[in-house]
């Protein structure tokens, strides 16, 4: 998803629509061409870092804040460890590249 939206709501509706991924259309071109490139490749799920941080808040605080009128729900993801770490590193502005190299991948 390449959007300008990066309300809550609407990043997990088009996760769990099957979006691979969640570009803010403000990043950089060259970060929009590589993500285009690692998801032909299989390589990772591209997430901007203001979009990351947003998606641990919400998987890691399982109370929602959105209005009672609101038909999203928070769910348990089940996340393993290494998953929160690797979206921990993500909303920290960290690459796929630097994550696998960090973790030897």
């Amino acid at each position: 998803m390449l959007t300008i939206f990066d309300e809550d709501e609407k990043i997990f509706s088009a996760i769990k629509a099957g979006a691979d991924g969640y570009l803010l259309k403000d990043e950089p071109i060259e970060k929009i061409k590589e993500a285009i490139v690692n998801l032909l490749n299989d390589e990772g799920a591209p997430m901007s870092p203001s979009i990351a941080r947003k998606a641990l808040n919400l998987l890691m605080n399982s109370k929602s804040s959105f209005t009672e009128e609101s038909s999203f729900q928070i769910h348990d993801y089940n996340l393993t460890e290494r998953e929160h770490q690797v979206l921990s590193l993500l909303v920290d502005g960290l690459e796929y590249k630097e994550i696998a190299i960090k973790y030897e991948y």
